[in-house]
Order: C-alpha cells, then sequence, then structure tokens
C-alpha cells in the first residue's frame, strides 16, 4: 500500500464514521467509492503480475565496487510501466508489502515501458554469488503496489577490485644503477637505454638519452629482457573479523599483480589454501572464489607478504621480503596508487 492509498482510506473511514454520525447519503457515497478505487487497484497490480516471468542475463563476471549490468525480459508483459527493483550481489532480497517512493539503501530501480529492461547492480562484496533476486512492482493508479519476488538464476563472480598503479618503486629498490644508466622506477619498469635497432617503434625513443648521446636511444623494460619472477603471498589476517581489511588484502594483492603482469613480469600468488594458477585472469578468478580460513600462509622466502594485521590493530601492512623491514600501512580507504608507488 503506498501512502496516497493510506490518506484515501483515511479519508474514507473519516467519511463512513462522518455518514453513520449524521445519516448523509453523499458521505456514504464517498466513502465506499475510495475504497472500491484502493481494491480496483489492487486487483489490476495482481492481474499484471500474474503470468509475468522474467529472464535475467549478465556478463557473469565484475569487478568489486563497479556496478554490473543486468539484462532483464519481461515475458507475458500485459501493460507497461512495471518497475523491477533488485538487491546488491550477494544480498538476499525480502519481500516487501508496503511501498513507498523510496528504494531501499544499494537497491537498483527501474521502470519498464516495453518487455525489455537493464539494471545497474552494486558489487559491494567480492566472490562467487547467484544473481540477485528480482522484485516487480505493479501499482495502478499508484494506490496499491503488488509485488512479486523471483529468484536469481544463474552465478556472477565479483573479482577483487585492481586499480592501475603508476609504479612499485618498493619492490626494485635495490636495483641500482645498470651501465651508469639510472634505472627508471615508471609504471612501464624501465630498465635501462639502449641503442636504436631497426624495427623499434618511434613511441619507445628516450628522447632525454637521445640528446646527450647525439643517436636515437630505446627504453627498454622488463618484459624485454625476460622479465623477473615476483611471488606475492596473502594473508587476509580474517582472525581479526574485520571484512574490510580482509576485501583491502585482495584488491592491494591484485592491483599489484595486474601491475606486473601489464609489464611482462611473472607472478606467483600463494595462500594457505595453496598456490594460484598462471595468468591474470586466472589468478583474479582465483582470489575472487577463495574463502580465508584461520591457517597461517606458507613462508617463501624473497616474496612479498600481504597481510592484514598490524600489531593489534587490522590496518593493512605490506611486509617486502625482497627489502627486509620495509612496511607500507594502506588501510581500508586509501588511494593504492598513492600508497604504493
Amino acid at each position: 500500500m503506498t501512502p496516497n492509498a493510506l490518506i484515501l482510506l483515511f479519508i474514507a473511514v473519516f467519511a463512513l464514521i462522518a455518514a453513520i454520525n449524521v445519516q448523509s447519503g453523499w458521505l456514504f457515497l464517498v466513502g465506499y467509492s475510495l475504497i472500491s478505487l484502493i481494491l480496483c487497484s489492487f486487483i489490476l497490480g495482481k492481474m499484471r503480475l500474474k503470468d509475468l516471468s522474467p529472464r535475467a542475463h549478465s556478463s557473469g563476471v565484475s569487478e568489486r565496487g563497479e556496478k554490473m549490468e543486468l539484462f532483464v525480459y519481461l515475458d507475458n508483459l500485459r501493460a507497461p510501466l512495471i518497475a523491477c527493483m533488485a538487491p546488491p550481489v550477494g544480498r538476499r532480497a525480502r519481500r516487501r508489502f508496503f511501498f513507498s517512493s523510496l528504494v531501499p539503501e544499494g537497491w537498483t530501480f527501474a521502470v519498464a515501458e516495453g518487455p525489455q529492461l537493464s539494471l545497474e547492480i552494486e558489487t559491494p562484496r567480492r566472490g562467487e554469488f547467484d544473481l540477485p533476486d528480482l522484485i516487480l512492482l505493479s501499482s495502478p493508479l499508484f494506490l496499491w503496489a503488488s509485488a512479486k519476488k523471483f529468484p536469481g538464476r544463474g552465478k556472477v563472480l565479483v573479482l577483487p577490485r585492481a586499480d592501475r598503479l603508476l609504479a612499485l618503486p618498493w619492490l626494485y629498490a635495490n636495483s641500482g644503477q645498470e651501465d651508469g644508466i639510472p634505472r627508471h622506477q615508471l609504471g612501464d619498469l624501465f630498465r635501462t637505454v639502449r641503442e636504436y635497432r631497426s624495427g623499434d617503434s618511434l613511441h619507445r625513443v628516450h628522447w632525454k638519452s637521445t640528446a646527450k648521446r647525439g643517436e636515437l636511444m630505446i627504453k627498454e623494460t622488463e618484459s624485454d629482457q625476460g622479465g623477473t619472477s615476483v611471488s606475492l603471498v596473502i594473508d587476509p589476517a580474517c582472525r581479526e573479523g574485520n571484512l574490510e581489511v580482509v576485501e583491502q588484502v585482495f584488491s592491494v594483492t591484485a592491483s599489484i599483480a595486474a601491475h606486473l603482469h601489464r609489464n611482462g613480469t611473472e607472478v606467483n600468488i600463494f595462500s594457505s589454501q595453496g598456490e594460484a594458477p598462471k595468468g591474470m585472469e586466472e589468478q583474479l578468478r582465483w582470489m575472487a572464489r577463495m574463502i580465508p580460513d584461520q591457517k597461517l600462509p606458507p613462508s617463501i622466502e624473497n616474496a612479498v607478504l600481504i597481510t592484514g594485521r598490524s600489531g593489534k590493530e587490522t590496518n593493512f601492512t605490506l611486509h617486502c621480503g625482497v627489502q627486509p623491514g620495509g612496511d607500507i600501512h594502506c588501510p581500508p580507504g586509501c588511494d593504492l596508487a598513492r600508497a604504493l608507488g
């Protein structure tokens, strides 16, 4: 029942009470007419939803924090202006008997003017979930809102958020210089510069070195020289019981792994549940499905330990095995590009 219907119902009740007291026929007519109008809205709403059958489809994969587009097809649609509501991914929908103009926080709302509509669903949590439930609403005359719930069919995988990092200077801080030329610490992990070779792209010309030497010099990256191998060890520290910290650990791991993969560096990811498969896409899916446990992660030499434990606090700490004693604090909500770069 909408607020409009409540107002009309109060007016109808007041009119009927007044009609009984003063024995006025037109007050009886007003009261019964308003009640009949509300009942007609209820019956029409139920009839519109009776044979309606929605089908929902999505890409099946999304990144935490991004909106997932859900396409809904309404079979047997008899009348337009059917409203559709859906909760965020990972949250179940409860049937709402009292309908107001306010949409629950985090929910998505859209009105179907035809048999197709799309919803942009929130993805607040990493993991593998069922597609969100759909609640269809019909409110003829905007008096009584009839609702019908349809369980979601299918799965959606929410990957950990991977922010784009500009540089990881702490990871290669001990490299020093090569051939007397300082090593760059930019986003593409330059190792050095070399002389121009036939076939090299002019987009990779290092103009500063070219001006100094009087000949074309080309920027060379980690991937050009075969790359390196970096091991990342995840310790979500779920013992702290802070979900935001656990999600931050996976976001930092995904951001570092994505940065290294883009630059041709082999990435190995370990946790108490084993080793992730090779490849960026497979590693993101592996982290999305990972459920933190109470076990300690393996101890791997020269690895980067990514953990949510920092003493007795639940702040994120990055322990760099390649740079002993180097910790980077990055609590949930911080700018990853600034904290890690």
